[in-house]
């Protein structure tokens, strides 16, 4: 019986670890700003809400709610294109322009 116990707390503790893992990747990605285009300042994963969070060079700002296609974005070979093509057409929320 003390022998199952222990197996079942082992197995607990590598999946509780397997999940940290996990979280820790994704939280990676959250503060994975993508800088490299001329079409817009920075765009940040926001983890909480599963958004991306668009500043462009003027200061406006959009939320646009695409938690998969920033995956696809940091490794795009243009982010600005990527942008254009595939985020810009869907729906945004107007924030408040950044500092």
């Amino acid at each position: 019986m003390k022998k199952k116990e222990a197996w079942r707390k082992k197995r607990l503790a590598d999946i509780q670890q397997l999940q940290d893992m996990e979280e820790r990747k994704s939280n990676m990605i959250a503060l994975t700003p993508i800088t490299n285009s001329e079409a817009f300042r920075e765009a940040v994963f926001d983890e909480a809400t599963k958004s991306i969070v668009i500043t462009f060079h003027n200061g406006e700002r959009y939320r646009y709610t695409l938690d998969r296609l920033f995956r696809k974005w940091i490794i795009a070979p243009s982010a600005g294109q990527f942008f254009h093509q595939f985020i810009r057409p869907m729906p945004a929320e107007k924030l408040k322009e950044a500092d």
